[in-house]
């Protein structure tokens, strides 16, 4: 069984690891992926996105005082951006017959596991009762 301190600091890795994400995201890829924006994407992409990109940071930063809450919210997030880029190459190809561009699915994909792994840290150190960090300051 892992130690308090190891619990602590583990924790205390992902949550600066989830802060650095989400200011990644909305410094990054958000800027990124708004002057790529395709004109055959749909409006799920573009919401779903969106929701990804302005989740991360607050979740994170959340996670301190309440992960549990946190983590829900990171999982359902990335499952929605995962649900919508997977949806729009499919639309793309049915829909308008273009060739779809199975590469943004790859990319947006890694940033969905990303934000779903985080959120799974968080659900399930939440639901063993690890240690807050709010409250168990050394």
């Amino acid at each position: 069984m892992a130690s308090l301190s190891s619990k602590l600091a583990t924790t205390r890795i992902v949550v600066g690891s989830g802060i650095f994400l989400g200011v990644m995201f909305l410094a990054v890829v958000l800027p990124v992926m708004t002057f790529t924006r395709a004109s055959n994407e749909g409006w799920s992409a573009i919401v779903g996105a969106a929701f990804l990109m302005l989740s991360v940071l607050p979740a994170s930063i959340l996670a301190i005082y309440r992960p549990l809450i946190s983590g829900i919210w990171l999982t359902l997030v990335g499952l929605l951006g995962g649900w919508t880029t997977s949806w729009n190459p499919y639309h793309v190809l049915v829909a308008s017959g273009a060739a779809p561009d199975y590469g943004e699915a790859i990319g947006s994909g890694f940033l969905c596991v990303a934000t779903v792994a985080l959120g799974l840290f968080f659900l399930i150190t939440a639901l063993l009762e690890w240690p807050n960090l709010k409250f168990n300051e050394p």
